[in-house]
């Protein structure tokens, strides 16, 4: 393949066509290539069902089994039953040795090849659902494959944007350097071909990564192209949502935004040529729709569709008084409530979103837009977006994090602990193979991780919600074998686990570490503020508090990791990378012998 592609003369076969014909004699000469070079192979029928460790003998058994259930049901002789019963011990306890084989395989592999073992697990967490029947429009249901993808895509379509062309908004210039031209030489595509992970699927163009990282050099040629609430004042935060936000920006709003940026000349052509004259048709069960054109919105799942989503809400804040968060599509305004006027200037900051929202042709879903109150002396106002009233709630999803009116982390506490027992309940059924290597691993990649999100925000300090996070970890210990005489310090030692209690702790200095040291997009110095040079004992990193009145604040993560920062030693603050950093913390903390923010970590089975 590689010299019949060298001999391919790029220059003379793509010179004087447009970008889009280059591309499409590329993609014909590759699929060409790969279909006279590269042998292709029958999926094996076990990995589609989801049983690769299905044996002939194995297959046999199974067999064996329901010939001597259907001989037994017939003739309904209990000597058959009997043979029945005896044959069905005998399957269970091969399909349980072949599928301990195959995991016992899979598990001495992981270390070189994780993925195909982690693929296998999750494969049996997968539940396939049924798509229909689908209701339309006119109250029928319809079944059919065919008329339900043409249903789906129709409702798909219905969510795009008309855009108002005769009434553009202006935009606002951003000051800064203009980027109008992109160089792509052939070392740095070189590079990228050279770099890609030959284990991942082939994209629409049927290209798999392996043959562009094989033939990279070949081809290289034809690619070259919370204080406030501490203060006891009441405060409202409104959490927004924008109505199918991906699929709703009109497209010339969103390059008079991209040139205002300062992105311009080729760079935004393509970018509106990429955008432009795009179509989607659904599939289902092989049943495929007629493709419809797709008239607004960025990509989903492209790099650059987010970015591009960014740039059109990035001006959403301006004029807004209160305080405003963005992350993607979830934005939040809040701000102190004390009086009437307060609460005024936040009904005037949504009248305004609204208007934004109007301009530029989004639509807040307000059925799903919601208030809530913090603060006792709260006067829970009421608050309108574009006329409706917008629902009150006491909790909200936050990014994946449950946060409640009072700021207590006990909800986000149950919601990890369900999810985490959920998921140690599947390994425990699920996997047979239960070697302490292979249940650390799941433990780390599947448990531990729903335990540890985002933790450095709602930390929790009630001792009830610590032992019940650590119960998890408790249950997964003493279900290794071996294990479950032993009390929990002794089984943490052997199995090379700390606490989660002192893992919090441990994260918290980590991050504290990372905001010090400029490491993360925040300002570390706005948010420990630096006492200044230290005369006397420790380091002279050493962060000050601000002053609380609730107990809430002095759990907060600003407040609690202070005096334990302060008290590690001067050659770990000022470490010169985050692993010499890791290493030197785990050196004082084992040193002094702290176990976490509570007094009980680590104690009881």
């Amino acid at each position: 393949m590689r010299e019949q592609l060298a001999k391919v003369q790029w220059f003379n076969t793509l010179t004087g066509k447009t970008v889009e014909e280059q591309w499409r004699i590329f993609l014909c000469i590759m699929q060409k290539m790969q279909d006279q070079f590269i042998p292709k192979r029958k999926k094996d029928p076990r990995r589609r069902h989801g049983r690769p460790w299905l044996t002939r003998e194995v297959k046999k058994h199974i067999r064996l089994k329901e010939k001597k259930y259907n001989l037994a049901k017939i003739s309904g002789k209990t000597e058959d039953w009997e043979a029945f019963k005896e044959q069905q011990r005998i399957s269970k306890k091969e399909i349980r040795r072949e599928k301990m084989r195959y995991e016992g395989k899979l598990a001495k592999n992981i270390k070189e090849d994780s993925k195909s073992f982690f693929r296998y697990v999750q494969g049996k967490k997968m539940v396939r659902t049924k798509i229909g029947p689908l209701k339309t429009e006119a109250g029928e249901y319809i079944t059919g494959n065919e008329e339900m993808a043409e249903e789906l895509n129709g409702y798909f379509r219905s969510v795009f944007t008309g855009e108002d062309t005769s009434n553009l908004p202006e935009v606002t210039v951003a000051e800064g350097p203009e980027l109008k031209g992109i160089s792509i030489c052939q070392d740095l595509v070189l590079e990228r071909l050279l770099g890609l992970k030959v284990d991942k699927s082939p994209g629409p163009d049927g290209l798999h990564p392996r043959v562009l990282k094989e033939v990279a050099r070949e081809i290289v040629d034809a690619l070259d192209v919370t204080r406030k609430m501490d203060e006891g004042d009441p405060v409202d935060v409104v959490y927004l949502d924008f109505q199918k936000a991906f699929d709703k920006v009109p497209h010339k709003r969103l390059v008079s935004k991209i040139r205002a940026h300062g992105i311009g000349g080729k760079v935004l052509d393509w970018i509106e040529n990429w955008l432009a004259n795009r179509k989607q048709r659904v599939v289902i069960n092989g049943s495929i729709s007629k493709w419809q054109a797709v008239t607004s919105g960025v990509p989903q799942g492209s790099v650059l569709g987010p970015q591009l989503f960014t740039i059109y809400v990035n001006d959403i804040e301006d004029g807004i008084s209160n305080n405003i968060s963005k992350f993607a599509d979830d934005t939040k305004l809040g701000g102190r409530v004390k009086c009437d006027e307060d609460v005024r200037g936040l009904q005037g900051d949504l009248d305004k979103l609204g208007e934004w929202a109007d301009a530029w042709q989004m639509q807040f879903n307000v059925d799903k837009c919601l208030v809530i109150h913090f603060g006792g002396k709260n006067r829970k106002a009421d608050y309108y977006l574009n006329g409706i009233k917008l629902g009150k709630g006491a909790v909200q999803r936050d990014l994946g994090v449950l946060v409640h009116q009072s700021m207590k982390a006990s909800m986000q506490v149950q919601q990890v602990v369900k999810k985490a027992n959920s998921m140690l309940a599947f390994i425990t059924r699920g996997i047979e193979y239960r070697s302490k290597e292979v249940l650390l691993q799941l433990y780390r990649a599947l448990v531990r991780p729903h335990l540890e999100y985002c933790v450095q925000f709602w930390s929790p300090n009630l001792r009830k919600d610590i032992l019940a996070i650590e119960g998890v970890q408790r249950r997964f210990t003493r279900s290794i074998p071996g294990m479950a005489g032993l009390p929990y310090t002794e089984r943490l030692k052997r199995l090379g686990l700390y606490t989660l209690e002192f893992r919090r702790l441990r994260g918290d200095l980590i991050e504290t570490y990372r905001l010090m040291k400029g490491l993360d997009t925040l300002a570390g110095g706005n948010i420990f503020p630096l006492m200044g040079e230290c005369r006397t004992r420790g380091h002279n990193l050493k962060i000050r508090g601000r002053p609380f009145r609730t107990e809430m604040r002095r759990n907060y993560f600003t407040q609690r990791v202070v005096a334990v920062w302060n008290a590690l030693p001067q050659r770990a603050v000022e470490a010169q990378s985050l692993d010499s950093f890791k290493k030197e913390l785990d050196r004082a903390l084992k040193d002094s012998g702290v176990k976490g923010y509570g007094d009980k970590a680590g104690t009881g089975y």
